[in-house]
């Protein structure tokens, strides 16, 4: 479904959280993204930064350090844009018809993703179970890569599923298969 997209650098790139926060080496692999595609655009949405704030500050309590996220988004070597949820993607005006891409997808995603307080806490991560049970974040990363026209990049199985059954384009790629692509050990 990517692989087009992958070789077409006019197609952005859109970094999920379990993509590029999924581990300890999140700036070397953004950064071995931009020296691969020097000149494509790497959108990290704020959703993005404001979830593995929330995380970081759960894991360290009084010795997270914000200025360490400010550090990352700010390096002159990743040279990524932050893009935000704003009245672009819940609505805009095409021609004389409204649009809207976050309405686009929450309907694809289906009732049961908005049920999380009926589902039961996960065995894995119960200190983080807003990640694991209630789906706003994949919504509105989802929505922000589809107004963008970019790839989405995350490891998240449920929105890879959810992308490939809408056939959204550009589509989504696992952050293994990426780092496979640009030669990432």
């Amino acid at each position: 479904m990517y692989h087009q997209a992958i070789d077409n650098e006019n197609i952005p790139l859109c970094f999920d959280t379990s993509a590029i926060f999924g581990e300890k080496t999140a700036k070397s692999f953004l950064t071995s993204v931009r020296k691969r595609f020097p000149n494509r655009k790497l959108l990290i949405p704020t959703w993005v930064v404001a979830e593995r704030s929330r995380q970081l500050k759960l894991e360290r309590g009084n010795k997270f350090d914000l200025s360490k996220i400010r550090g990352f988004l700010d390096d002159s070597e990743i040279k990524s844009e932050l893009v935000g949820f704003d009245r672009e993607i819940v609505m805009r005006l095409e021609g004389n018809k409204l649009q809207s891409d976050w309405l686009k997808v929450v309907s694809q995603f289906g009732d049961q993703e908005w049920a999380w307080e009926k589902r039961p806490l996960p065995k894995e991560n119960k200190d983080q179970p807003c990640a694991q049970r209630c789906r706003t974040g994949d919504h509105i990363v989802y929505a922000i890569a589809l107004r963008h026209g970019a790839l989405l990049v995350t490891e998240d199985k449920q929105l890879l599923a959810q992308v490939l059954k809408d056939g959204a384009y550009p589509g989504a790629i696992r952050a293994k298969e990426l780092k496979k692509f640009i030669g990432y050990a």
